[in-house]
């Protein structure tokens, strides 16, 4: 891969990425909720009601670090924990309807944010950059 490629790249990311950090939702910069906390939030959104042991495994962290988050989560009243009922070892994390609620406004805050970022793009250069990003996306899973 060319240098010029990586330098700009390198510069380019970081920045971007401050940017959309600066304009993320009320919940986090008001310190309502940390990123960790949001993205366990998230998982558990998609999936419906998650394991600790699955959270840990998608977040990328130790069981006892997942514990720390749901502990802070559950102190806010946005995530409800229960036992398996074959398996009273397994902890099942749900979202309360509080829960629900942040993250419905949580992913509509991101969604206006998208549109303002990607509005100055034409159809194809968006379907592009769509193309291009799953590509990448592939390529780090693959590795």
């Amino acid at each position: 891969m060319e240098k010029k490629f990586l330098d700009e790249l390198s510069e380019f990311m970081p920045k971007m990425m401050r940017e959309f950090a600066k304009r993320r939702s009320n919940a986090l910069t008001k310190g309502i909720i940390t990123v960790p906390q949001l993205v366990l939030l998230e998982i558990v959104s998609e999936k419906n009601m998650c394991t600790m042991t699955d959270l840990a495994k998608n977040i990328g962290i130790t069981t006892s670090a997942v514990t720390g988050l749901t502990d802070r989560l559950m102190r806010s009243k946005l995530i409800t924990r229960s036992r398996g009922i074959k398996d009273r070892r397994i902890v099942i994390i749900s979202l309360t309807e509080k829960g629900k609620n942040l993250i419905k406004k949580l992913l509509h805050q991101r969604e206006q944010m998208i549109k303002k970022a990607f509005g100055g793009l034409t159809v194809e250069e968006r379907k592009t950059y769509l193309k291009l990003i799953r590509k990448m996306y592939d390529s780090v899973i693959k590795k």
